[in-house]
């Protein structure tokens, strides 16, 4: 039971949590040291995070996929059992038991060996159920629960006893949830094609239970019209099932992996749902349309919204291009191995700052005299003046000596 409730369980974490180390990862790998990353809370990083985080959803949802898959793999049937196809015919299930009963009796045993009396009663079981048609169809639409139904005797018995006691409780029990948590506001998103795809998936039950063919038979009869290729398909579909060493499901596990992809659906979908909505609300602020292509204008104020938001890119774009530029140029001024221990002896300043806070202060104090027009004709006077004494005195010392 856990097992089963801890995939749905991480969808409320584990996406978020792995967009967050995702991201660090991506933006150390790809940007160069001394670049600034982008800041969260800008278009880009939002941009950013929300194309990793569909990419997550997306992977999570095909690991659940392939979860629920091996899920039903894992388990044997008794078809598995017996070692026999689906399509085996009543005389090849006595006679595959009989071969298997032989090698479980207790005189066949080697030296050693202890009789495994459950081992003959599953065997037994299985001859048992595929040798009568009304439970070998019950076994195929309804699973190994059968097993435990007593006073059905015919198809129309089982039939009618799986229709109500186990299809309709799941599809109304479920509708009641959606209900519920629709009139509480739950998981809004989607809630549209939630009841759509419980409404298919019931559809699609009732028809596995009700026909005497399997789902792979008729869903491909439905595709391919035509015998020729109906027989085409098929015959591809099993080369590459034994390639891929793959079994076809029987009707029960088919529905079962349909109802573990459409519970991992609704909970996917309250997580996609927003976050598709933001991006095509992203885009629709860039001009852009979901689909890429560029947007009709429209009124001046959408205009002048959307000039004012390129703008504000055009900003953060400077303002990151600047810090890269200071960033490249304060390089030189880094303090090395030898500053660190000059800063450790100094007190924690080193030459190399030192020498950049002496040269910044003098360029600004000659900026200041070079720009202000009061303070260069100041310095113009106070230089005429010491120029002017200077000749004065050595005018001075001429006519001292000429006496």
């Amino acid at each position: 039971m856990a097992s089963s409730v801890l995939p749905f369980l991480a969808w409320t974490f584990l996406p978020d949590f792995l967009t967050n180390h995702a991201q660090s990862i991506l933006y150390a790998t790809f940007y160069r040291a001394g670049d600034p990353h982008p800041a969260p809370g800008t278009p880009l990083h939002t941009r950013h995070r929300q194309r990793i985080y569909l990419t997550i959803l997306l992977l999570y949802f095909a690991y659940t996929l392939y979860e629920a898959h091996w899920e039903l793999v894992r388990q044997p049937t008794l078809y598995d059992i017996l070692g026999l196809p689906p399509n085996a015919p009543e005389k090849a299930v006595s006679s595959k038991y009989r071969r298997l009963s032989l090698q479980h009796h207790p005189d066949k045993l080697a030296p050693g060996e202890t009789y495994d009396d459950a081992s003959f009663v599953i065997l037994t079981t299985a001859r048992d159920v595929l040798l009568d048609p009304a439970k070998r169809f019950a076994y195929e639409r309804f699973g190994p629960d059968i097993l435990s139904w007593q006073h059905q005797r015919t198809v129309r018995d089982f039939v009618d006893f799986g229709l109500k006691h186990t299809v309709a409780p799941y599809y109304l029990g479920w509708s009641v949830i959606l209900a519920i948590c629709q009139w509480l506001g739950w998981g809004g998103a989607g809630a549209f094609w939630r009841w759509w795809t419980l409404a298919g998936l019931a559809a699609f039950e009732v028809a596995c239970v009700t026909r005497q063919s399997y789902p792979q038979s008729w869903m491909l009869g439905a595709v391919s019209a035509l015998p020729v290729v109906h027989k085409a398909v098929e015959d591809f579909a099993a080369q590459w099932s034994m390639i891929l060493g793959l079994k076809p499901y029987l009707p029960f596990q088919t529905v079962s992996y349909l109802r573990r992809a459409s519970l991992t659906f609704f909970v996917g979908l309250s997580r996609l749902g927003p976050l598709l909505s933001q991006m095509a609300a992203a885009r629709r602020s860039r001009g852009l349309s979901p689909a890429g292509a560029m947007m009709p204008e429209g009124d001046e104020e959408t205009k002048t919204l959307r000039i004012l938001q390129r703008l504000e890119q055009l900003v953060q774009l400077q303002r990151q291009e600047a810090g890269r530029v200071l960033a490249t140029n304060c390089v030189p001024f880094a303090p090395s191995t030898a500053d660190s221990v000059v800063q450790i002896r100094d007190g924690g300043r080193g030459q190399g700052m030192e020498d950049l806070r002496r040269g910044l202060k003098d360029w600004a104090v000659k900026n200041a005299l070079r720009s202000d027009a009061e303070v260069r004709r100041a310095y113009s006077r106070a230089v005429g003046r010491s120029n002017s004494g200077v000749v004065e005195e050595l005018d001075g010392d001429e006519d001292c000596e000429a006496s």
